[in-house]
């Protein structure tokens, strides 16, 4: 997320797991062996999927400017 994202979401087929809605402070999520453990704001997360899982994510922003705000390079 960056200073417009307003929501953003990270879903698996079987459903969302992942939710942030504050681009400035958001928590730090680790996974792995020896990995710290952090706050974070999913209690599924860390988490295991199959291989082959599709990871889908959606990001909706608020542009307050007058300028145009693409995605990408």
């Amino acid at each position: 997320m960056h200073q417009y994202s307003i929501d953003f979401t990270a879903s698996t087929p079987a459903g969302q797991f992942y939710e942030e809605k504050d681009w400035s402070e958001p928590p730090l999520i680790t996974a792995g062996p020896g990995a710290p453990s952090q706050p974070h704001t999913s209690p599924t997360l860390p988490m295991q999927m199959k291989a082959g899982t599709s990871i889908t994510w959606t990001c909706k922003y608020y542009n307050p400017t007058s300028s145009t705000r693409t995605f990408g390079d």
